[in-house]
């Protein structure tokens, strides 16, 4: 993915979640996927959830939303390890981190997210 596709990813993520409407469980998993590919976790931890309506936590300045949106993958952060976690519904998603749980938690899941899956591999 180049730097102005991730850029566009994050505009849009910012875009969806800073609503007080939010957007819906199916619709967040599809914007996180997105999200991880474009290695945009610090967005992932501002996500919230309430009634199954996902948002950005808190009021967004126009400064933050504008700083949320540039592309700022780091050095440290590109060398991490890319997972594919399989999930026993047959579903699969991707995300990044030094260990699988890294990536787990990174993409909102909780602790028993392990023990959910499948299985899981490291992306080459």
């Amino acid at each position: 993915m180049t730097k102005a596709e991730r850029e566009q990813v994050r505009k849009l993520a910012v875009t969806l979640l800073d609503d007080d409407q939010g957007i819906s469980n199916e619709a967040y998993m599809i914007l996180r996927d997105m999200l991880a590919r474009a290695s945009a976790m610090d967005i992932i931890r501002l996500v919230e959830a309430t009634d199954d309506r996902f948002y950005l936590t808190g009021s967004i300045s126009l400064e933050d939303r504008e700083d949320l949106c540039e592309d700022k993958v780091d050095v440290e952060q590109s060398k991490r390890k890319r997972w594919r976690f399989h999930w026993l519904d047959k579903k699969t998603n991707e995300g990044e981190g030094d260990t699988p749980e890294q990536a787990l938690r990174a993409l909102g899941y909780g602790n028993g997210a392990m023990d959910a899956l499948d299985y899981y591999e490291e992306v080459k």
